[in-house]
Parts: structure tokens; C-alpha cells; sequence
């Protein structure tokens, strides 16, 4: 008896998810400005990631009112698992 699996046909696989615009409601990326400290946000439910590429290093970059410019780098990670579904 054979186990149902989930298998990649890298041959066919696309590297992008083929769409312009991600929005990721409730994830919120917070970082503090190396020079004075504030503490800055991306709300990605409202400021989408652009082409994106699971695996590749996007940086987010930040400007502070003190003059300050940093980025952050971020990687979007995909996991797809099959499970039994709870009865």
C-alpha cells in the first residue's frame, strides 16, 4: 500500500509565486533605529511585499526622523505538510 506524498516537479516549478502584490495580515515587522533607539514598524497587512520570491533575501529598509537609514534583511519560507485530517 502505497503513503500519499506531495512531490515537486522542479522541471515545472516556477522560483516566484507568480503574483505583484503579497499582503500578510497580522505580521508586523518591528525594528529600532541603530542611531537613536525609536522603535519603527512595516505592517505587512497593509504594506506588501513586492514580487516575491520564497527563499530570497528581500531587505526592508527603514528611514528615521533623526536621519538614520538601515534595512533589514527578511526571507519568506513556504512549508506545505501533508497531515491526517482529526477526526
Amino acid at each position: 500500500m502505497s503513503k500519499t506524498k506531495l512531490v515537486r516537479n522542479a522541471s515545472q516549478a516556477s522560483e516566484g509565486l507568480d503574483i505583484k502584490r503579497l499582503y500578510l495580515p497580522g505580521w508586523t515587522l518591528e525594528s529600532p533605529c541603530p542611531s537613536c533607539g525609536d522603535l519603527y514598524e512595516r505592517d505587512f497587512g497593509n504594506d506588501y511585499l513586492s514580487y516575491p520570491t520564497p527563499g530570497e533575501w528581500l531587505d526592508q529598509t527603514f528611514e528615521c526622523e533623526c536621519g538614520t537609514e538601515w534595512k533589514v534583511p527578511i526571507r519568506l519560507v513556504l512549508k506545505l505538510e501533508i497531515e491526517k485530517k482529526p477526526k
